[in-house]
């Protein structure tokens, strides 16, 4: 009930005009911050929660859901967008377009094989912080 009045409201305040003007996109936002509100009410008072909220109690693993969270929104949106851009702006057709993730995809098979091995020579943080280094660096 959140996530729809949510995404409404965050999508259509990056649009200059909206069809209700910003009286819709605020209704929106307030509505799906009540309803967040009272997801976190009803699962921190639930016997057997859809989402027990203790998880988020250890630093660790919030981090990792942020970081997560983050990591994820900015691969998915690589993926989208990078195709379109191969095809529309320099003219690839779409096979070819998906050709030119070949050598990614290879790079993420190799290291998805390697990473038990890699997790016993450094710690997890190591790897993660590793990883978000290098991605970022990819990205910029």
């Amino acid at each position: 009930m959140a996530i729809l009045p949510l995404y409404f409201g965050l999508y259509q305040s990056r649009l200059r005009y909206g069809i209700n003007g910003p009286v819709g996109r605020q209704a929106a936002l307030i509505f799906a911050l009540i309803m967040l509100r009272i997801f976190v009410i009803i699962e921190s008072r639930g016997k057997y929660p859809t989402m027990p909220l203790r998880l988020f109690a250890d630093l660790e693993r919030s981090s990792a859901y942020i970081t997560r969270f983050f990591y994820m929104g900015t691969m998915l949106s690589f993926f989208f967008i990078i195709p379109q851009a191969l095809q529309d702006v320099y003219g690839f057709t779409p096979l070819s377009a998906a050709w030119a993730f070949l050598p990614e995809t290879v790079s993420q098979f190799i290291v998805a094989v390697l990473v038990a091995r890699i997790s016993m020579r450094f710690s997890n943080t190591q790897i993660v912080m590793t990883g978000i280094i290098i991605t970022f660096l990819g990205t910029v």
